[in-house]
């Protein structure tokens, strides 16, 4: 199966063309940004945004801190859709002295005073089922806070969606 994946982040249009583990990033993107092997990614880190806003609000807001385009690898809005940020196939730059390994994933909101809405856990759930099971040395999911000194994500996002990954995998079981 071929998956084209056309998105707007760091400026440019960048394009991922995913087939079992091989992705295409244009020469646009490689200039840019550090690429890694998908086989060194192993951890996922989760991730609130501290506040409301689009992927280009976010991607604005990390450029003004000096980074190349938005840190995050995907960007959950509170109504559940899943927005690509930086190509997978590039480090991010969402949790100091882990990024070289690790997929980070972002919700939208502000945990300290909001719940994450069921479609974003629901989306989240199935984001990191699918990115588990595309990149096989996945083994650990983390709240940003277990790797960083920080109160993000606030709420323990990990343990919601392993709850409903293995909800899943029990449903299907059953079926």
């Amino acid at each position: 199966m071929i998956v084209v994946i056309n998105a707007y982040v760091c400026g440019i249009i960048y394009y991922e063309v995913i087939n079992m583990r091989h992705l295409i990033l244009s020469e646009e993107v490689r200039k840019k940004l550090k690429i890694r092997k998908l086989e060194n990614i192993t951890a996922i880190v989760l991730h609130h945004s501290a506040g409301r806003g689009t992927l280009e609000d976010v991607d604005r807001i990390h450029r003004k801190r000096g980074y190349t385009c938005i840190g995050y690898h995907y960007y959950i809005t509170r109504d559940g859709d899943i927005h690509l940020g930086r190509p997978l196939l590039t480090v991010g730059a969402h949790a100091k002295e882990h990024n070289k390994d690790t997929i980070g994933i972002c919700l939208e909101g502000d945990f300290r005073k909001d719940e994450p809405t069921d479609k974003q856990i629901e989306a989240l759930a199935l984001t990191v089922k699918n990115l588990m099971r595309t990149i096989s040395t996945i083994k650990t999911i983390y709240n940003h806070r277990d790797l960083c000194k920080t109160l993000c994500p606030v709420i323990d996002l990990k343990s919601k969606v392993l709850e409903l990954i293995k909800e899943d995998k029990n449903n299907d079981d059953n079926n």
